[in-house]
């Protein structure tokens, strides 16, 4: 019986690799999310997350996240699709919108 001690080892030993493999290529298939962004040549910009939107509020339940740069101040906003206007609110209160074709998909993110 003692000489299965080192072979159910082993097995385990394998199990526990293979589970490990296969998460880590799971993990690595898994599609990053869509960010997209909106710039202009001053260095304004709005970014818009796949996530939601940080207010509790139960207005922005279906709002999504979004980080609006203004003049060099960045602002935490939420976002919503408006048929084919981006509706953005941002942290100062400002309402703001944005054709949606105008945004390109930001890699790297």
């Amino acid at each position: 019986m003692d000489e299965l001690k080192p072979l159910a080892f082993w097995i385990a030993f394998a199990a526990l690799l293979t589970s490990l493999t296969y998460c880590a290529e799971t993990r690595a298939e898994e599609p990053k999310p869509e960010v997209f962004a909106l710039e202009d040549r001053a260095g304004n910009s709005i970014t818009l997350f796949p996530g939601k939107c940080p207010s509790v509020h139960l207005w922005f339940a279906l709002w999504k996240r979004a980080v609006l740069v203004w003049q060099k101040n960045t602002y935490q906003a939420c976002w919503r699709l408006q048929d084919d206007t981006v509706v953005i609110l941002d942290s100062a209160g400002d309402v703001s919108t944005a054709p949606a074709r105008s945004f390109r998909r930001k890699e790297g993110i």
